[in-house]
């Protein structure tokens, strides 16, 4: 070969990675190009974050580093281990927030034994009095933290300085399963304060209510109810046989009902700790979205009993709520909900991605 070409093709050469690293670029911002069909395939979160794969992985991800990766879904990793994120550096719980939050509280709580006080804190009063009964029916029954002495306690102050951040208008009842939840994680985890325990719980609630789903929980709940009926929706797509046998039974309202019951305290209600907590590492690391995959998989894993039964309304809802309460294998729930959010985030969310649930 003469010297004349060498140039020639080191600049061809030149040209052509500059072309690979272009696609590739496109292909990380984008997506993956799918051949048969011709078009961009969006890029889930989990792929572009290796770390999220163990959200779905048999176990998921390890209890000492929920919590961490609950509040930087973002960490990366080379590899599908723990060693890039055990390196990185905790994300710092606002703590001084909640102690200034705890401190108002108590500036509260001492106003309230006066008449003047009781007018002015009429709001304060109310939720604080509504958390109170919240905690004896979050979790009734089950053998954890949260059920003692101790863990009412922590829970009451999470709760109520959630409260008085949002002037004690933002509270609703399926909180407290969410917060005990969180709670019970959270001591599973890594050795920390009690204080820096309740500020990591007190910034995920906030994170799950005030950016997940702000219309939510709030006043009139209009998230709620279009949740309801996106999920409706998407039960007569996917499950259309169910859905028309279901509306022969009386059904109205399916969706909001299940909404209500199973999105409004995510999933932390009628599910088992371990359930829950695996649910909460889809949700936490993929987005809420992925609730709407896991409602439609534990409808399937019913379908045929439902269909084959001769169950009205209310006894349908009745057989749910045992079934979730009693489900133990919860990688066969995860592996269909893989599934289902695999078609979703393909075929639903994919034009617009969406980073909360309505």
């Amino acid at each position: 070969m003469t010297k004349t070409n060498l140039p020639l093709l080191q600049k061809f050469k030149r040209s052509w990675i500059k072309m690979i690293d272009a696609a590739q670029r496109l292909v990380t911002c984008c997506g993956s190009i799918d051949d048969t069909a011709k078009r961009v395939v969006p890029v889930s979160p989990m792929e572009k974050f290796p770390m999220k794969k163990l959200a779905w992985r048999r176990g998921g991800i390890h209890p000492e580093d929920r919590i961490r990766l609950y509040m930087n879904p973002q960490i990366e990793s080379d590899g599908n281990d723990y060693a890039s994120m055990k390196d990185a550096e905790d994300v710092p719980p606002p703590t001084t927030l909640y102690k200034a939050l705890l401190s108002t509280i108590k500036q509260y709580d001492t106003k309230c034994k006066t008449r003047a006080g009781k007018n002015l804190l009429s709001d304060y009063i109310a939720t604080r009095r509504d958390i109170k009964v919240d905690l004896e029916r979050t979790f009734p029954g089950e053998k954890c933290w949260i059920n003692t002495k101790k863990g009412q306690a922590s829970l009451k102050r999470v709760l109520l300085a959630y409260s008085v951040l949002h002037e004690c208008k933002g509270y609703v009842q399926s909180m407290s399963h969410i917060a005990g939840r969180l709670l019970c994680i959270a001591r599973e985890g890594k050795k920390m304060k009690s204080l820096k325990i309740e500020a990591c719980v007190f910034d995920l609630l906030r994170k799950i209510c005030d950016r997940f789903c702000p219309t939510t929980y709030c006043d009139g709940m209009e998230g709620l109810h279009q949740s309801g009926a996106i999920l409706e929706e998407l039960i007569r797509d996917r499950l259309p046989a169910l859905s028309t046998h279901l509306e022969a039974r009386g059904s109205s309202h399916l969706g909001l009902i299940l909404a209500t019951n199973w999105f409004l305290p995510l999933f932390c209600a009628d599910f088992s700790k371990e359930t829950t907590s695996r649910i909460l590492d889809i949700i936490m690391t993929e987005g809420p979205d992925t609730m709407y995959a896991i409602a439609i998989a534990i409808l399937r894993m019913n379908q045929a009993y439902l269909m084959n039964s001769d169950l009205d309304f209310y006894e349908i809802f009745g057989y749910l709520k045992k079934f979730t309460t009693r489900m133990t294998n919860v990688d066969l729930l995860l592996a269909n909900a893989k599934r289902e959010w695999g078609f979703l985030r393909l075929n639903v969310f994919s034009e617009k991605p969406r980073m909360k649930f309505l």
